[in-house]
């Protein structure tokens, strides 16, 4: 958000003034959200005796309650969208919207919409919600080298990590556009975790921050991408037990934009996806047709493409842990790739086929600001603004997973966003072939 300045008085009267949807739609909007928010609040204190009964009614209907804001929330985007695309000055827009999501937040460290993203506010209208309470880990003062490294590095206790040996590490590759990307975003809290001494020196002499794993690798850990894949969820378990969350990066991928700025961080896992459509990334019911059943014959199922284990961000608490050790304890007993572990762990219910869950609350990314190069190649680029000058087609990052050719797609990436090539990606096909 570009910051609104003294002058926001001025654009708060006129901003909204030119905006045919006009102050008091916005208004009513906002008090209708915040008003929920209000009733979901006095619904977690409970009494005792005789007003147990009204409380668990009342409970209940604030769940109704609930999904109300859900559709306050998305009407406050289409406004926020609306006010954006018809406001000849774009950049008093951006500055009204900021100031009032300060002036509407009930806590001072939700930045995400108009509304509080979990529709609640400061408390937690549910147990179990993993923004808050026992549930997140302490940060852990203690003398080891990776604990005064992530207090090095670390903003809000929070990093940007990504692992990676001397196979990724060579001038102008993957780990070298990776690092530079990130520096251009923005980002300051971020590391490389390096698997050996070389790729340690090749991450200092980028001027950027670096920690040796050697000491602490098993001696008889492979080189191959799945054996550095399965490392760093041990890797992730270390962080998040000294108190530190974290935004896990696979280096195929280029940084458009600070990510931080855009996580929800209402989850112990929220992570990009490998689908690229609504229903594919964030889930649909999928109706199975037996035939021979008669009556019966159809059957619902629920469908989603699965979590990519490339780029997700995972919380200090105790959920995300549980989900971090759970996948490091697959892969080091049934190998396999560890997305496929990823997603079993944190996806499958408590059963008799597969024991106990490890509870994990999960978030899907926003596909169109956390894009796999599927979204971005297929759809994202046929969008009808992708090349427009003025509010341009722009993920915060895009992630080379589905496509071969890797690098000379990142070089691409690069090239149209930060070049200003505007025919740099015109080259390449949706897939590996139109």
């Amino acid at each position: 958000m570009v910051s609104s300045g003294s002058s926001f008085g001025g654009v708060y009267r006129s901003g909204l003034g030119d905006l045919h949807l006009g102050y008091r739609t916005v208004a009513v909007a906002l008090l209708s959200g915040l008003l929920i928010g209000a009733l979901l609040g006095f619904a977690t204190h409970g009494g005792d005796g005789a007003e147990d009964a009204y409380h668990a009614s009342f409970v209940s209907e604030a769940v109704a309650a609930k999904g109300a804001l859900a559709r306050v929330n998305a009407r406050l985007r289409l406004l926020k969208d609306a006010f954006l695309e018809t406001h000849p000055d774009k950049e008093r827009a951006l500055a009204l919207l900021e100031e009032l999501e300060r002036k509407v937040e009930t806590t001072g460290n939700q930045e995400h919409g108009l509304v509080p993203a979990n529709g609640i506010g400061a408390q937690a209208a549910f147990a179990g919600d993993a923004a808050c309470g026992p549930d997140a880990l302490p940060v852990v003062d203690d003398s080891s080298d990776l604990a005064a490294k992530l207090r090095e590095v670390s903003i809000n206790n929070e990093i940007l990590v990504a692992v990676s040996n001397k196979n990724l590490a060579a001038p102008g590759f993957m780990l070298d556009m990776w690092i530079r990307s990130v520096q251009a975003s923005g980002v300051r809290n971020y590391l490389v975790m390096c698997l050996d001494d070389e790729t340690e020196r090749f991450v200092q002499s980028l001027g950027a921050p670096a920690f040796n794993m050697k000491e602490i690798i098993p001696k008889n850990h492979g080189t191959h991408n799945h054996a550095v894949s399965a490392l760093k969820f041990r890797i992730l378990e270390r962080c998040l037990k000294l108190g530190y969350s974290v935004l896990m990066s696979d280096v195929d991928i280029l940084v458009l934009d600070d990510p931080f700025r855009h996580l929800i961080r209402d989850s112990d896992v929220e992570s990009m996806s490998d689908g690229y459509d609504d229903q594919t990334a964030y889930g649909y019911n999928d109706v199975y047709d037996d035939p021979k059943m008669g009556w019966s014959r159809y059957a619902h199922t629920m469908r989603i493409f699965v979590f990519n284990s490339g780029l997700f961000y995972v919380k200090a608490t105790r959920g995300g842990l549980r989900a971090m050790v759970g996948t490091a304890e697959w892969l080091e007993t049934k190998g396999g790739w560890d997305q496929a572990a990823f997603n079993e762990v944190i996806m499958f219910p408590s059963s008799v086929h597969r024991g106990k869950s490890p509870n994990v609350s999960r978030r899907v990314m926003d596909i169109h600001k956390f894009s796999n190069s599927k979204t971005f190649f297929c759809f994202m680029r046929k969008f009808p603004n992708f090349k427009k000058k003025s509010r341009p087609v722009k993920p915060v990052l895009v992630h080379v997973n589905y496509h071969p050719d890797k690098f000379e797609r990142l070089k691409g990436i690069r090239e149209f966003y930060m070049n200003g090539n505007s025919n740099a990606l015109d080259r390449f096909p949706c897939g590996e072939k139109e």
